[in-house]
């Protein structure tokens, strides 16, 4: 009983970090769920990171699919925005990543809502 508690907590602080100090002011947790009624396309990205942070591979799948680009995106910033030698393979990568948020984004509204 008590293991079950102590994970329905941590999942509990792991919601509330999610965009819960910049919320506030809304009254609600997600401003722009809130305030345009669809949710924006890093929806879902705080919880990923802290279960991807957790190894709990299949969480941060579900939370947002796409929390696995966010090392390559880290490098891209850090870096000028050259991870490869190769700038038409960087542009190439960068395209992947951002046509994978895209469609992402576009099933979570369209397929699940």
């Amino acid at each position: 009983m008590n293991l079950s508690r102590k994970a329905v907590q941590k999942h509990h602080l792991g919601s509330h970090l999610d965009c819960r100090c910049r919320a506030q002011p809304f009254g609600h947790r997600l401003p722009v769920l809130s305030h345009f009624g669809f949710p924006c396309p890093g929806c879902g990205m705080t919880r990923a990171a802290l279960a991807l942070l957790q190894l709990n591979l299949a969480a941060a799948w579900q939370f947002h699919p796409m929390v696995f680009a966010l090392p390559y995106l880290l490098v891209l910033f850090l870096r000028d925005g050259r991870v490869f030698r190769n700038r038409a393979l960087n542009i190439a990568v960068f395209c992947l990543v951002a046509l994978g948020f895209a469609a992402q984004y576009f099933y979570k509204l369209f397929c699940l809502q």
